[in-house]
Parts: C-alpha cells; structure tokens; sequence
C-alpha cells in the first residue's frame, strides 16, 4: 500500500509534469483543469495553443447568439467572431 500509493504519484507526475509544454491544436483548447484539449462547438473556431473556451469565436457566417454560433441568413454573411449584429449583409443589399 505505501509502496503501491508511491507507484501511483509516480504515474501521476509522468503524466502531467511538463503537460504546460503541450498546446491544443486549433479549433480545441486546453482545460486546464483536466489537462484535455476540448472541441470548440460547431461554427466556432480557435488558435493554435488556446487555454479558455473564450477562445472559440464564431466562424465567418456564423454569429454570435448569445454564446451559441448561428449561421447567418441565406444570401448574407458577417466577419469572424461577429457579436449579435443590428442588420446583416445581403449580396442585394441590408436585410
């Protein structure tokens, strides 16, 4: 039990000791927490190396809905992480 108690921090150290050298792919980001990269959610995206979920803005198309991306309407777009937008672009014209 001591011994197997020391065997298992010995596991615990190797696993996370140096873990801060790791970075998350884009379009994850790190939970510090668990030490797991997490998808951002559909229509969001991320840098390279991100560590907060604030990180996961809305893709071009997509805006912000109150934390949820939603696609912008047919025959408009917006910028990349876009806040709630007054009036959407139209190929013809604001909508």
């Amino acid at each position: 039990t001591r011994k197997e108690s020391s065997a298992a921090s010995d596991v615990y150290k190797r696993q996370t000791e140096g873990i801060e050298n790791c970075e998350c792919k884009r379009n994850y980001w790190m939970d510090t927490n668990t030490y797991t990269c997490v998808a951002c959610a559909a229509g969001q995206s991320s840098p390279y190396g991100s560590t907060d979920i604030s990180a996961c803005t809305c893709d071009i198309n997509y805006w912000d809905d109150g934390g949820t991306c939603t696609a912008c309407p047919a025959n408009s777009q917006s910028q990349v992480g876009i806040f709630p937008p007054r009036s959407f672009v139209s190929v013809v014209g604001t909508i």
